[in-house]
């Protein structure tokens, strides 16, 4: 029988080399933030941020981000925009070098060490919007993460114009969607801005 020591690290060398790991998740398995301490000592595991660890050889991904936030930190945030667009696959490829667009809840705060882990990630916090009804798990990973569905996307990369985002290629991204729900897309106007209305309704 191994010791207590392989037990977790078995467990540990298990994990997905995509997603973040936090001292919450490793309480889940036993590893006490001291134990922590000790494995990255040894090399085991390795420093992000406080509180956050990684794998040795981890190639950690966005969506490994956002489940490690989703799921371990329990936050009300998703991926939107032309992000969730693109990670949706309305583009035929996804551009690591572009702005990463996270939106979360008004009252909840996003860790310090996610704005280190992408450089581009930009934070926008919004009371509206975030029911999981508009939020979908596009099934591209073995794990879960949730993005914007693509009504609420291109609704969200119509408020970013001359925010950040252009009124063209946001344009172009409109084209490229095929039909989209017409009950989730009134429900969704109702909350936008005026200016996001007069956009769509003219590019519709």
């Amino acid at each position: 029988m191994g010791t207590k020591r392989e037990q977790n690290l078995k467990k540990l060398f298990r994990l997905s080399r995509e997603i973040p790991i936090t001292t919450a998740k490793l309480k889940t398995m036993g590893i006490s933030p001291f134990l922590a301490r000790k494995y990255k000592e040894s090399g085991w595991i390795e420093s992000i941020g406080f509180g956050v660890y990684k794998l040795p050889n981890s190639d950690l991904s966005i969506e490994g981000l956002l489940h490690c936030l989703q799921e371990d930190l329990n936050l009300n945030l998703h991926a939107g925009a032309k992000t969730a667009l693109e990670m949706g696959g309305v583009r035929h490829f996804y551009r690591e070098e572009e702005k990463v667009y996270f939106y979360i809840n008004s009252k909840s705060n996003v860790p310090l060490w996610v704005r280190s882990f992408h450089k581009k990630a930009k934070i926008i916090r919004s009371s509206k919007w975030n029911q999981k009804k508009f939020l979908y798990n596009p099934g591209t990973k073995i794990f879960d993460f949730f993005i914007a569905k693509k009504e609420l996307a291109i609704l969200e990369q119509i408020e970013l114009i001359n925010r950040g985002e252009t009124f063209e290629e946001t344009a172009q991204l409109f084209e490229l969607l095929s039909s989209m729900d017409s009950k989730l897309i009134n429900e969704l106007l109702k909350e936008a801005s005026i200016k996001a209305k007069r956009i769509f309704l003219f590019l519709a």
